[in-house]
């Protein structure tokens, strides 16, 4: 290919030529254009496909917990009479996890407690607090109460705490 010297050619092959570096220029751009707009679309429809069938998974998860929810119901029932425990009781354990005789698998029935807590509950820790020093005598039993209510590194109260410690009260 030979070289081409700008300066040298006419003022009609300088505007021949701006038209074809413009009408190349609109060529990319328009070629741009028309990949994002493919992209687009095919985004789109991947979404739209993936989001139906996750849908249509968490339909089938939905119905397969219910009835593994049903299917336990007897179990559950079994262990409150084996374990001697009331309705109450029942309700107080937010789970009940169960092993096969291998210990190689298990099942947790139940549900999961997120705590969170408002502005407000330095309020109600510090009335817990001065209640425990007006009503516990026994120093050994504030610190154990203080130990199960004492936040975790994130300033969050558990509420199994509250299970652990009516635990312990029924211990003492």
């Amino acid at each position: 290919m030979s070289k081409l010297n700008y300066n040298e050619l006419s003022a009609e092959q300088k505007a021949e030529l701006r038209r074809q570096m413009e009408a190349e220029e609109r060529q990319k751009q328009q070629t741009r254009k028309q990949l994002e707009a493919d992209f687009t679309q095919l985004k789109s429809d991947q979404v739209n496909s993936t989001f139906d069938k996750l849908i249509e998974v968490s339909q089938r998860m939905e119905s397969a917990k219910v009835e593994i929810f049903n299917e336990f119901g007897t179990v559950l029932g079994m262990k409150a009479e084996v374990h001697n425990l009331t309705p109450e009781d029942m309700q107080l354990q937010q789970s009940h996890t169960f092993t096969n005789e291998a210990n190689t698998r298990k099942v947790i029935i139940g549900h999961n407690v997120i705590d969170r807590w408002g502005d407000d509950v330095n309020v109600g820790i510090e009335r817990v607090n001065k209640w425990i020093d007006a009503k516990i005598l026994d120093q050994q039993s504030r610190d154990i109460i203080r130990a199960l209510l004492k936040p975790n590194s994130d300033g969050v109260l558990k509420a199994n705490r509250v299970l652990d410690l009516s635990k312990k009260a029924n211990e003492i």
